[in-house]
């Protein structure tokens, strides 16, 4: 009996989900600039070492940290990516009698 995974496998499926994680990283990217540049904009309008201009400066040290994670957040789905193809074709290799 195959599994879920063999049967979407053979179906050619499994490698579909790549693009997703590539879009969705591309949309994480692009909201967390959109959403610096909101802040930045919204901290220049404050008057310098009120309450507010103190937030908005964290709110952007705080999306400047976030964002320095994003190389291990694209290497991670990388190896994922990596480890999905090599997985379609070891068992597509299986299922089409090769190996």
């Amino acid at each position: 009996m195959k599994s879920q995974l063999q049967k979407l496998i053979a179906k050619g499926q499994a490698a579909g989900g790549l693009s997703a994680s590539a879009i969705a990283i591309i949309i994480l990217v692009i909201t967390v600039a959109i959403g610096a540049t909101v802040v930045a904009n919204v901290r220049d309008t404050q008057t310098v070492n009120t309450t507010a201009y103190n937030v908005t400066t964290k709110g952007l040290d705080s999306l400047k940290t976030y964002s320095d994670f994003f190389s291990t957040i694209v290497i991670i789905v990388i190896f994922a990516v990596i480890i999905g193809l090599l997985a379609f074709f070891s068992f597509r290799g299986r299922s089409e009698g090769g190996m």
